[in-house]
Parts: structure tokens; sequence; C-alpha cells
């Protein structure tokens, strides 16, 4: 492989890792084969370990203290229970909650 396409492959991969939801979706719908409308109205949650998690999908901030936190996903509320909870980051719907998480629940 030559330089120019070693960097040519590095700069697809990045700008693949920096995809915007749209895009996201789209690609997560053909993984999964579902329609792309369906998961519009999906939230993701993604766990790095147990020590932080990035919501996209929230609506709002139900309920906030360091032992708990639950979050509006619309059709659906998320509880995360652990201590030393924070919200770390908040954006039109996106959080990012870190601390010690201990459970996951999701009440309809």
């Amino acid at each position: 492989m030559s330089a120019k396409q070693g960097i040519r492959n590095r700069r697809q991969r990045e700008a693949e890792q920096m995809q915007p939801p749209k895009e996201k979706k789209t690609l997560i719908g053909s993984i999964l084969q579902m329609p792309e409308a369906s998961l519009n109205n999906m939230c993701q949650i993604e766990l790095m370990s147990n020590r932080e998690a990035l919501v996209d999908g929230c609506k709002g901030v139900v309920e906030y203290n360091e032992d708990f936190i639950r979050l509006n996903l619309g059709n659906m509320t998320v509880r995360f229970c652990g201590r030393a909870l924070q919200l770390r980051s908040m954006s039109e719907e996106s959080v990012v909650i870190e601390g010690y998480i201990q459970s996951v629940d999701f009440i309809n």
C-alpha cells in the first residue's frame, strides 16, 4: 500500500467515525436490516465499563441526584443507579453520565 492510499484510508476511517447522527442511524438501519424511520424514535445507550454512559435520544432529565439519574427517552424512561453519579455534559438530545454505575433500569 502506498503512502497516499494509507492517508486516504485513515481519512476515510476518521470521517466514518465523525458521521452525524442521521448517517449513523442509516448505517445501523442497514446493518440491522431495519428501515431508518423506525430508528428515529429509538435511543442509543453506550456504556464505557461501569464508569460512564452516553445516552443519545434523551428528551430530558426527570430526576437527578448522586445516587440515581432518571431520563425521559420519549416512549420510556431509563434510570441509572449508582454512586457519585453526575451529568458531565448535555446537548439537545445527548447526555453523558459519569460515576459508579451499578444498574440501568428501563421503565415503560
